[in-house]
């Protein structure tokens, strides 16, 4: 059975959750931008692989970030991507970058 867009999506995004969560206080937090990048790159990879196109048209179909639509159980239309700032030093930030509209947060 194939895994959906969607799915596929949230868990890159939720295995990039568990490095902000577990590294949040340490001082290399530059670094997250090379992890972001291992992971926006395998999931372009991945992605490309699954739908059969480039990856330049994965990008300008879905956008930079990987933006794709998809219908909730209750018929709704929702958005998800794999776009995440840089975190900052603060760990308080951390409740800033949170969607409440989110469904790794908000549940599905």
């Amino acid at each position: 059975m194939p895994i959906p867009m969607k799915d596929i999506i949230l868990r890159y995004r939720s295995i990039y959750n568990g490095f902000l969560n577990y590294y949040r206080f340490t001082d290399n937090i530059k670094q997250f931008r090379k992890i972001h990048w291992i992971l926006i790159e395998s999931l372009r990879r991945t992605l490309s692989r699954k739908l059969k196109v480039s990856k330049r048209l994965l990008q300008s179909k879905y956008g930079r970030h990987l933006e794709t639509k998809y219908q909730t159980s209750k018929g709704r239309t929702r958005n998800i991507n794999f776009y995440y700032p840089i975190p900052s030093r603060n760990p308080m930030d951390f409740a800033k970058m949170i969607d409440p509209k989110d469904p790794l947060y908000a549940g599905l």
